[in-house]
């Protein structure tokens, strides 16, 4: 088991066909066995994603919300999901400075 974080444009691969999607969807699958971290508002990006393509053309209306049916399932049962506090933010900033991530 290996642990994977996913900001939005990571995660937005796995409920929209683009480039890496079956990368992403290999790792975020439940029998790969990983442990896939978000933060709260990561949900909340997605859903503005989804929303941004159908408005601009480029996803339509019904592969949007067949794609929040399963994001919505799995944001509750199959993430693991992290509040963001300052404490985070701080340690975040640091591993980015530290592993140039």
């Amino acid at each position: 088991m290996r642990p994977y974080f996913f900001d939005s444009s990571g995660l937005v691969k796995r409920y929209v066909k683009e480039t890496r999607t079956s990368w992403v969807t290999g790792i975020v699958y439940a029998a790969a066995g990983n442990t896939v971290h978000l933060i709260r508002l990561t949900g909340v990006e997605v859903v503005a994603a989804l929303a941004r393509r159908v408005r601009s053309g480029t996803l339509s209306a019904v592969l949007a919300a067949s794609a929040l049916t399963p994001l919505r399932a799995e944001f509750k049962h199959r993430y693991r999901i992290t509040s963001v506090t300052v404490a985070l933010v701080n340690q975040a900033m640091a591993l980015a400075d530290c592993y140039v991530l």
